[in-house]
C-alpha cells in the first residue's frame, strides 16, 4: 500500500514539471513569433511611408517647376535674386565659379541673376520692401506636408552655359530627412524653357512659346476745349476752360490680349493767380480686360459714368467777373473684354451702330454724350461792368449739348488665321459759338450775336490692319458760320488739309452819351483754319488687300486763337485770349506676323 502511494506521488509530481516546461516553450515560440511578426510588419510599413514621402516630394518639385515656367519669361530671364545668392549656404550653389568673381553656377551651368531684392551691398539702388517672384526668390523655401518639413530648390541656368539662345534650364530639388526610413532623400525634376527671338513686347508676349501674330488698334476722342488766359480788371486771372467730352478704347493682342477703355465728362475749370485749380465735371469711367494667367483680371468689365449736375465756376473783382458753366448731366458707359458673347452670356460689346458682338474674341466700346435736352449750355460768359461802364454780359464762348453720343470702338475680327483688328472712332457736338459781344455794346450792322459758329458737326475714322483688311476711312459734316465784316459767310467743314478761315477782325469804338461821354473801344481779333483730316496708309492699295499698319484722323473743325480786348473811358477791362481746340478723333492700328523664326 506504501508503495502504490509513492509510485502515485512520483507520477504526479513528474506530471507537474512537464507542464511548466511545455508552457514556457510555448511562451517562447509566441514571442519569437510575434517578434517576427512585428519586424515583418515594420519592414512592409517603411516602403510604404517612404513612398508616401516621395510622392509628396515630387508632387513639390513638380509644382515649383510649373510655378518658375508660369512666370513671365523676362522674369525668368532675370534669374536668382543677388541678396538671395550672396547670403545662401547651398551647397548646390558654387560661388565664384569658373574663377569669376560674383558669378554663380550650379550643375556647371551658370545661373542668370540680378537685383531683386533690397541689400544694400549687392542691390543698393533697389528699393526696401520689393519682393521676388515665387519659386525663384528666394530660391530655396521650406514646406511641410503633413508634419514632413521638405526643403525645395529651385535653379535656373544657362542651358549649355550659352547666354544667347534664350534657352534655360530650370532644376527642382526637394530634399527631407526621414524619421521613418532614418535617411535623407531628395528628388530632382528639370526642364528646359525657351522663348524664341523675334517676339514682340513681353507686354503682350510674356511666356515661353511660338512667337504669334501681333494686333494692336486705338480709337479716341479727345477732350476738345476752349481756353481762356489773360487779364480781367478786378481779378488775376491764370486760366480758365471749358471742356468737351472725351472717349478710348485699346487693344493689344499677341499671346494675351490686353483691352482697356475709358470716358470723361465734359466740365469746367477756373484757376485764379496763386490759387487752388477748380474744377467741376471732367470725371474719368475707366474699363479693363485681360486673360494673363501670370495676373488673374476681368475677363469682361462694363462701368456706367456717373451723372452729374450743372455747376458754375465764377471769378469777380471791381464789378467785373467771369463766369463758367458745365452743362451736366452727360451719360456714357465704357465696356473691355477679352470675348465678347451676347445674349448669353451677356459680355455686351457693341460697335459704333450699337450692335453687339458674338464671335468671342476681344473687344471695347467707350460712348458718351455731353447733356441732355434739359441741360444749359457749356458756357463761358464775361461781364464788364468795370466800375461805372456797365457794358454788360458776353457769352464768349458756348458748346450746346451733342446730339448723340461720341463712340470709340476697337474689335478683333476674323478668327481664322491671323485675321485683323478694328478702330473706329464717331463723333458728334452740339452748336459751337465764339466771340458774343457785351449786352450793352452798340454792335455793328449784320451782326448776329457771334464771330463764328459751329453747326451740325460730326465725323468718323477707321483703320484696320491685318489679313484682308480693308482701306482706312475718314468723314466729317458740318457747316461753319463766320463774320466777314458786314454779315455771315458760311463754309462746309472740309476733309483733307487745313484751311484758313476768313474771319474778319471785330473793332467797335464809340462814345457813350455823345458828344461828352466816354469811349467804349472793343477788339476781336481771330486767327482760326479748319483742323483738317488725314490718313496713312503705307500699303497703299485702295480695296482690301494685307495692312501692316493704318491710321486715319480728323481734327477740331476750328482750331486756333481769338484775342478779346476791351476798354473804357481809356481803362482796359480785359485782354483775354481764347484757344479754341475742340480735339481729334483717331483710329490706328497696327499688325505683324509671327517671326518665323
Amino acid at each position: 500500500m506504501m508503495r502504490i502511494f509513492g509510485r502515485a506521488r512520483a507520477r504526479l509530481r513528474d506530471e507537474r514539471g512537464f507542464g511548466l516546461i511545455e508552457a514556457m516553450f510555448a511562451l517562447g515560440v509566441f514571442f519569437a513569433t510575434a517578434v517576427l511578426m512585428a519586424y515583418t510588419a515594420t519592414a512592409a510599413f517603411n516602403p510604404t511611408a517612404a513612398a508616401r514621402e516621395r510622392q509628396a516630394a515630387t508632387g513639390l518639385a513638380d509644382q515649383a517647376l510649373e510655378q518658375a515656367r508660369a512666370l513671365p519669361f523676362d522674369t525668368l530671364k532675370k534669374g536668382l535674386d543677388n541678396t538671395d545668392l550672396t547670403a545662401t549656404t547651398d551647397s548646390n550653389v558654387v560661388k565664384n565659379c569658373n574663377g569669376v568673381t560674383g558669378d554663380y553656377c550650379y550643375g556647371g551651368e551658370k545661373i542668370p541673376h540680378s537685383c531683386i531684392t533690397y541689400s544694400a551691398s549687392a542691390c543698393p539702388s533697389v528699393p526696401q520692401g520689393t519682393t521676388g517672384d515665387v519659386p525663384l526668390v528666394p530660391h530655396q523655401r521650406t514646406i511641410t506636408v503633413r508634419g514632413m518639413a521638405y526643403t525645395v530648390s529651385t535653379y535656373v541656368t544657362y542651358y549649355l552655359n550659352d547666354a544667347t539662345t534664350n534657352t534655360f534650364r530650370i532644376t527642382s530639388i526637394v530634399s527631407w530627412s526621414s524619421p521613418e526610413v532614418h535617411r535623407s532623400d531628395k528628388v530632382q525634376v528639370q526642364t528646359i524653357d525657351s522663348s524664341p527671338p523675334g517676339c514682340l513686347s513681353t507686354a503682350t508676349h510674356p511666356f515661353s512659346a511660338p512667337c504669334q501674330p501681333f494686333l494692336y488698334a486705338n480709337a479716341y476722342q479727345d477732350q476738345g476745349q476752349v481756353g481762356i488766359t489773360g487779364t480781367v480788371q478786378g481779378f488775376s486771372l491764370d486760366h480758365a476752360t471749358l471742356w468737351t467730352t472725351s472717349d478710348g478704347a485699346n487693344v493689344s493682342l499677341e499671346q494675351v490680349s490686353t483691352v482697356l477703355s475709358d470716358v470723361r465728362s465734359s466740365g469746367v475749370d477756373l484757376q485764379l493767380t496763386d490759387d487752388d485749380l477748380q474744377i467741376v465735371g471732367k470725371t474719368t469711367t475707366s474699363a479693363s480686360a485681360d486673360n494673363d494667367p501670370s495676373q488673374p483680371a476681368n475677363g469682361y468689365q462694363s462701368t456706367t459714368a456717373a451723372n452729374e449736375a450743372s455747376a458754375t465756376l465764377t471769378a469777380s473783382g471791381g464789378s467785373n467777373s467771369l463766369a463758367l458753366t458745365s452743362s451736366g448731366a452727360d451719360s456714357g458707359s465704357t465696356t473691355s473684354t477679352t470675348s465678347s458673347t451676347y445674349p448669353s452670356p451677356s459680355n455686351a460689346c457693341a460697335d459704333t451702330s450699337g450692335v453687339n458682338q458674338t464671335d468671342g474674341l476681344p473687344c471695347a466700346n467707350s460712348s458718351m454724350k455731353q447733356g441732355t435736352n434739359a441741360s444749359p449750355n457749356m458756357a463761358a460768359v464775361l461781364t464788364l461792368n468795370g466800375t461805372s461802364a456797365n457794358l454788360g454780359a458776353a457769352t464768349i464762348a458756348s458748346i450746346a449739348r451733342a446730339p448723340s453720343n461720341g463712340v470709340a470702338y476697337v474689335n478683333r475680327d476674323v478668327p481664322s488665321g491671323d485675321g485683323l483688328v478694328h478702330a473706329a472712332t464717331t463723333r458728334s457736338l452740339g452748336t459751337i459759338t465764339i466771340g458774343g459781344l457785351p449786352a450793352n455794346v452798340t454792335a455793328p450792322a449784320g451782326w448776329g450775336g457771334y464771330l463764328v459758329r459751329v453747326t451740325n458737326f460730326s465725323d468718323s475714322v477707321s483703320a484696320d490692319s491685318g489679313l484682308n483688311a480693308p482701306a482706312p476711312s475718314v468723314t466729317t459734316s458740318g457747316t461753319i458760320s463766320y463774320w466777314n465784316g458786314t454779315g455771315y459767310s458760311t463754309m462746309l467743314v472740309p476733309t483733307g488739309a487745313a484751311v484758313s478761315i476768313p474771319v474778319a477782325a471785330v473793332h467797335i469804338s464809340y462814345t457813350q452819351s455823345p458828344p461828352n461821354g466816354p469811349n467804349v473801344s472793343l477788339d476781336i481779333v481771330p486767327t482760326l483754319t479748319t483742323g483738317g483730316t488725314g490718313i496713312t496708309d503705307p500699303a497703299g492699295c485702295q480695296a482690301a488687300c494685307n495692312r501692316t499698319k493704318a491710321s486715319a484722323q480728323s481734327s477740331s473743325p476750328v482750331v486756333g486763337d481769338v484775342t478779346y480786348t476791351a476798354s473804357y473811358s481809356g481803362a482796359q477791362l480785359c485782354d483775354l485770349n481764347l484757344h479754341v481746340d475742340l480735339g481729334q478723333i483717331l483710329a490706328k492700328t497696327n499688325y505683324q506676323a509671327a517671326p518665323s523664326g
